[in-house]
């Protein structure tokens, strides 16, 4: 168990100061949860099997590689609060790293709630094998383009295979990447990810979080 709460102090029994990391917080969870909210609508709050992922049907041929126990598409949903936990420090600790890499993204929601989570992620690629699951992210990733443009933009989108955004940062951000220059984007592909295209492969071998 974690002591958080619980401040060394200095021998006159005064609190020490908080040393400074290079770890960028956590943004309050209220914005980002404003997000989710315009990209997935109602979908956002949901959970067990009123969700859009498990609703979303599976294609003739995803249920014959599934017959024949090649491919499991049995789904879950990790729910904001959990996956703002499972990114902290005391767990994946992702606001360290610059790239992120979710295996079986299902609509794709926790891979876009650890990009607006962590600013620190220059790169976050989600793979989803059941297509229909995909599309629920794509139109997500899409409908948050084109209700804050002024914030997200569209890199790349190849329908029903693949999309890719980038975040513009507020003229405020002063944060390492920022002054850096660096870029952020987010990639959402359906695939297998046994079979990786080189790109996939590349990122998930440079990978600082694998989720």
């Amino acid at each position: 168990q974690r002591r958080a709460n619980m401040r060394p102090t200095t021998q006159s029994g005064q609190p020490r100061p908080t040393p400074v990391t290079g770890k960028m917080p956590f943004p309050s969870s209220a914005p980002v949860d404003a997000v989710l909210t315009t990209a997935y609508g109602d979908d956002a709050g949901l959970h067990g099997l009123s969700t859009a992922g498990h609703n979303a049907a599976l294609t003739p041929a995803e249920v014959l590689l599934e017959e024949a126990e090649r491919h499991d598409f049995q789904y879950g949903e990790v729910l904001p609060a959990g996956v703002r936990k499972a990114l902290g420090e005391a767990h994946l600790d992702a606001q360290s790293g610059r790239s992120l890499v979710e295996l079986g993204a299902g609509t794709g929601k926790v891979a876009l709630q650890a990009f607006l989570e962590c600013p620190s992620l220059l790169r976050v690629t989600a793979v989803e094998l059941a297509a229909a699951r995909y599309r629920v992210g794509e139109a997500a990733l899409l409908r948050l383009c084109e209700r804050i443009p002024e914030r997200f933009s569209l890199l790349a989108h190849a329908p029903g295979a693949c999309v890719r955004i980038s975040e513009r940062p507020p003229a405020a951000d002063t944060s390492a990447h920022q002054r850096e220059g660096s870029s952020r984007e987010l990639e959402l592909s359906v695939g297998d990810v046994f079979e990786l295209g080189a790109a996939a492969r590349a990122a998930l071998a440079e990978a600082d979080v694998v989720f």
